[in-house]
Formats: C-alpha cells, structure tokens, sequence
C-alpha cells in the first residue's frame, strides 16, 4: 500500500497500529557457569553467565526448590527464606520478549544449620534523590550481631550487597507515586524493621527533575497553647522551587513558599496528643520532591493567661559533637516564670518522651537506632501549655559489640582473566582478634561484591576491557581493614571463531619409489594460522608449521590421496584442501658401479683408463672420461671383478658386490 497520503486522501486522526514482523520462536541460549554463594542458613546468592538471544534477553525466571517462582533482569539472584540445614535447587531459565524460554539450568546447595535469631536494627532515614525515570534512595547503615549482608529495596524487590547504602532505581514510571522501603538482612534470614521513617516520592514529568528532598525538619519551639512551628532547609530544583507542601497526619495541610509553617492547631486536638508532619517542595513544572521524615510532635490545649515560655531548653548532655553507645541521658535545665511542666526530648525530629519532674531528662535506649549521625533537642512547656525555644545538639551513634579493632588488610591480591566474560580475583586471608567476617571486593573503585571467603568470580566484566579489584576485610563489629593492593586484569577478545582459508595450490610429488614431497599456497587467517595438519588416505598422517611437506614411509609402486586442512591458534580449522594422488616409482631391480681413476703420482684423474668386466656371462669395456671418472649402470645384483688399464700402466682388479637400487662407488689410483 502507499506509504504517503495522496489528493483526495481522507487523514483519519489519533489511528493507534502496531507493526509486527515474523513470530519470535527462537529461544535463548541456556544459562552457563552457575554458582551459589551460600551466606547464612537462610540466605544465598546464586550467579550465573549471561544468555544470548536472537533478538535480546529480557529477563530470567528463577526457581527455588521447584516452588518459588521469581522473576529478575540481572544475571543474578538473592534466595532468601530458605529453610536451615537442607539442600535447595534453584533453576534458571532466560526468556525473551515473545516470552521464549530456554532450557534450564540448576544448581544445588546446602545451607547450615541456623544459630541466629536475632534481627538486624532498622537502617536510618531514607533520603532521595527523583528524576522521571529513575531514583537515587540513600540511607545510613544499619548494624547486626553477627554481620549485615545487604539491604532489602522494597516494593521493588531490588537486592543492595552490605558495604553499599545507596542504590540507583531505573526504568520508573514517570509522574509515579512511591512509597520506599529499607530493611537490612543477615546472614540467618533475619529481617530488621523498615528505615526508621517513611517517606513518599513522585517520579518527575518527563525529561524534568524533581526537586531535591527538603532536609532538617524540626520543631524546636510552638507559638501558642495548641501551636506548632516547623522549619526546614531549602530545597533547589532546575525549574525553580516554588513553594513546599506541609502534610499533617498523612493529610496535605498547608502550602508555603518559605522554608517554615506556623500551624496553630486551635481545638483540635486535646492536650498532649500527637502532630506527624512531612514537608514536600513543588518547583515551576509540577514536579514534587520526596518528603522529609515525619516528624513527630505533641501538643498542649491550655488556654491560660500565662504567656510566657520557659526558656534554657538547651541539652546540656550529651555533648555536642559527642560520639555515643548504649543508653544515652538526653537532659536539660530549662526555667519559667511560674513553673516549668515538663520537657518534651526529640531526636532526628521524632518525639521520644517526655519528664515532667526536675531534673530533666531522658534515657535514649541508642541500641536500637543506627549508627552514624543524630540531631536531638528539647521543648520546655510550662503549665498554660507555652513552649520554649531550643537549639538543637548533633552527636554520633557508634553502637556494637565492645569489639574496635579492625581486621588486617588482605594482602597478595591477584586476579586472572579467566575469559573474555570472567575475572576470577583471589587473595590472602585477613585476620582479626575475633574473627573476619567477610570481604568487600571493589572493582575500579566502586562495590563489586561481597564474600565470605578469599575468592570471588567476576561475571558482569566486559571483552578487551581493563580492570583493577582491591579488597577490603569487615568483621562482625562492623569494623573495616585498610584496602589491599590492587590487581590489573585485562579481559582477551571475544573467542576466534573465524576458520582459515581453505588450503589451494596442493601439489604431490613421487620422488622415489618410498617418498612423495607435497607444496600447498599459504592459507590466510583474521588473527594467523599456526600450521597444517596433512591427511593421507583419509587419516591424519602429519603436522606441519610450513606450506610443506615430505612423506618418506612409503612402499613402491603405492597410489596415495593427500589433502591439506588450515589450522589456528583457536583450533578452527579451514575446510580441507582439493584432494590429489601420487603413485611412487617401482622398486629398482638393478645397481650401478661408479668412481675415478687417478694417478698414483700426480693425484690427477687419467682419462681413457679400460675398465673389463663380465655382465651377466658377457665380457664388456667401458672407460673413464677426461676427468677420470666412470659409471657402469644397469647392472644385475651380485658380485663384479673390474680390472682397470691404463696405457703405460700395469693393470689393477677391483672387486665389487652390487645392490638393486642403490650406486657402489669404487675408485682406484695407477
């Protein structure tokens, strides 16, 4: 049909078509080079090398113990959940977008028996990062008393290995609202509880970015009775921010275009009940940012007289810049003009507790928070429900066994290009004074993977690409050995599959009755041929690294057929040559006698010297030429009498004994 509308042509609008090409039956090629990785008794990871496929791979469907069905685009996969102290079979099968499957492959394991109950602590707020198509999640780490193994991205049941805290999500739906979430695992299969706080993203309009995550959300003091003040940092976007949206218990609340909101809350709750805030940033296009952490408030529904705050809400422990563990007093010595009522304790923007009798304080339980950084501060209320203002206090968390010392570097790091698809790098073992927990290989710089043991197999490696893999030891405290040395790999090429050129030019020579010499032109190869294997009636008779060859194992009057094949470094090997014949000579059934006649003075060749002898019952001459030499051929086997004469000479007898085939030589001196 035509391609292109014509005069008269009706346009029909918003016509939606599909153009399809032939059925897809081809199914990709079977997974390759499985192993599985066993990490505790209820985890493991299981690798494999990527298929090929006509037409492109889309993804692999994974079974575990012919039950659980998974589906995933990498060439790779966590089994979790599995039982302690049983063999398990997980199956791979690559399929394409017409849905072709290709035949499966297995691997088993087994995995030990589970000692470990106890839980990973939840993983510290989530912060993000949101383009159209893709999100950045971050977020601090969390801790076990054994090791953390990696980190659960849920609900896009995406796998992030321990020693990352960070992971890049792809191929979104643009404009998406997502609810994120983060749990660390363990070597046991134990799950911690989500990322301390929630948080909800939208993916950006297409081809625009989001604004960034407004970051430290507090409530440090309130404006009245049933007040609340937030404040926040500022965000940025290409577009331009716009304003932000403050959220209260889930719902939209307000919308500001400064980094603050005075929410006076009259009536609405009674005393002491609970404010959960979130903020998000809008910018020029629509797009909006992902929110803050919710924060947490309480507030009061007095309405007396009393209108002045307390004041001196500031912590006086711990210690600003302070490094903590265990149970942490969070205390304060605010004042008032009447009384002071009590204070209210918040860290990371999360209302903890509060004291109602002087001293103020507050015991913070730090065992179930991640380690890392933290930001607390206190509210000071008097009795009309009037809040002080208070600074806030950051300090470090650094909770874990009373173990501090970290393993030693792993040392004599190498790695091997095992393929053009597989580094296998290798090294020294670390040591610790309680024990090494495992090792984080980096390659050019950035997480490659996790083990336990003193190897790992790189599969995710490209053809003729370099490579450099260092390694660092962790043990269970979470302390980190120095990074080792580096190892350089390059990877070869893809494997030759090109074959030589045929061999032309074969050409067969009988030179006697037991030799034929062969010659053949040069055969031409993509990377160089490396020889010639030589074929005599059909078997492999020789090799040679020239365009030539002599074979000399042969009987007389034979026929042979030779041809020639191509071979190169890779083994391919060329189609074989045109085929010839040769027959050798028939066997020699007589000899010959030759030699020289010289002078017994002078040393100089006599010519016309007589040679007599008897052939066959007949009496013959022959003589010598100018240079005194002879040859008497065609002579029967046997045994001659050859006397020689010279003129001026007295004559001399030789005797002779003559072989089929072959020249005896016999020279005498007159």
């Amino acid at each position: 049909q035509a391609d292109s509308l014509q005069v008269n042509d009706v346009a029909v609008p918003n016509v939606t078509f599909n153009v399809e090409g032939a059925a897809d039956t081809t199914a990709p090629s079977p997974t390759s080079a499985m192993s599985a990785q066993v990490l505790g008794s209820a985890v493991a990871s299981v690798s494999w090398k990527p298929s090929t496929d006509d037409l492109g791979v889309v993804g692999y469907r994974v079974v575990v113990d012919n039950a659980s069905l998974y589906e995933v685009a990498q060439p790779s996969f966590l089994a979790r959940q599995l039982a302690a102290a049983t063999t398990h079979v997980v199956s791979v099968q690559a399929f394409d977008r017409q849905g072709n499957l290709s035949p499966a492959t297995t691997v088993s394991f087994a995995t030990p028996v589970r000692t470990d109950t106890a839980a990973p602590v939840a993983p510290g707020d989530l912060t993000a990062s949101v383009a159209d198509r893709s999100v950045v999640l971050s977020w601090p780490a969390s801790r076990d008393n054994t090791a953390v193994i990696g980190y659960l991205v849920s609900p896009f049941n995406v796998w992030v290995p321990a020693g990352r805290t960070s992971v890049t999500l792809s191929e979104l739906a643009t404009s998406t609202r997502y609810q994120p979430r983060v749990q660390a695992v363990d070597a046991a299969g134990n799950l911690s509880p989500a990322a301390e706080s929630s948080i909800s993203l939208t993916t950006a309009r297409p081809g625009t970015q989001a604004p960034t995550q407004p970051s430290g959300l507090i409530s440090p003091t309130a404006t009245g009775p049933s007040g609340v003040t937030l404040s926040w940092a500022v965000s940025s976007a290409p577009a331009g921010v716009a304003g932000y949206y403050v959220f209260r218990n889930g719902r939209r609340w307000a919308t500001v275009t400064s980094p603050s909101y005075t929410d006076p809350a009259s009536g609405l709750y009674a005393t002491g009940a609970g404010y959960q805030y979130s903020v998000q940033a809008y910018d020029t296009a629509g797009n909006i940012s992902p929110s803050t952490p919710r924060l947490q408030t309480i507030s009061s529904d007095s309405t007396a007289s009393d209108t002045s705050a307390p004041t001196g809400s500031a912590l006086s422990a711990p210690a600003a810049g302070a490094t903590v563990f265990g149970t942490v007093s969070l205390a304060t010595a605010p004042t008032d003009d009447i009384a002071v009522a009590g204070v209210e304790f918040y860290v990371d923007g999360k209302f903890l507790g509060r004291s109602t009798a002087s001293p103020f304080r507050y015991d913070w339980n730090t065992s179930n928070t991640w380690n890392g950084s933290h930001t607390a501060y206190a509210r000071a209320y008097d009795a009309a429900g009037n809040y002080g203002t208070a600074g806030t206090t950051s300090f470090t968390v650094l909770n874990g066994p009373a173990d501090r010392t970290a393993p030693t570097a792993p040392g004599g790091i190498a790695g091997t290009a095992v393929s053009a698809a597989q580094v296998t790098v290798s090294w020294t073992a670390s040591s610790d004074d309680v024990g090494v927990s495992g090792y984080t290989v980096y390659r050019n710089g950035a997480v490659a993977g996790t083990v336990t043991g003193s190897s790992w197999s790189d599969t995710d490696v490209a053809e003729s690409t370099s490579y450099t893999y260092s390694v660092v030891a962790f043990d269970a405290a979470g302390n980190t050995s120095s990074a080792s040395g580096t190892a350089a790999v390059t990877t070869p090429g893809a494997a030759d599959t090109t074959a030589p050129t045929a061999v032309a030019g074969l050409v067969a020579t009988a030179v006697s009755p037991s030799q034929v010499n062969l010659t053949w032109a040069v055969s031409q190869d993509d990377v160089g041929v490396t020889g010639y294997r030589v074929y005599r009636n059909g078997l492999a008779a020789a090799t040679s690294t020239t365009a030539n060859w002599s074979d000399g194992s042969l009987s007389p009057s034979t026929t042979h057929t030779y041809y020639v094949v191509a071979v190169d470094a890779a083994g391919n090997t060329s189609t074989p040559s045109s085929a010839v014949s040769v027959t050798t000579a028939a066997a020699a059934t007589k000899g010959a006698i030759a030699g020289t006649v010289t002078s017994g003075s002078t040393g100089a060749g006599l010519a016309n010297v007589k040679i007599a002898t008897t052939v066959n019952g007949v009496k013959k001459s022959y003589y010598t030429g100018s240079a005194g030499t002879y040859s008497i051929p065609d002579l029967p086997p046997g045994s001659y009498a050859l006397t020689f004469t010279a003129k001026g000479s007295r004559s001399q007898t030789k005797s002779a004994t003559v072989t089929a085939g072959q020249t005896t030589k016999v020279d005498v001196s007159l």
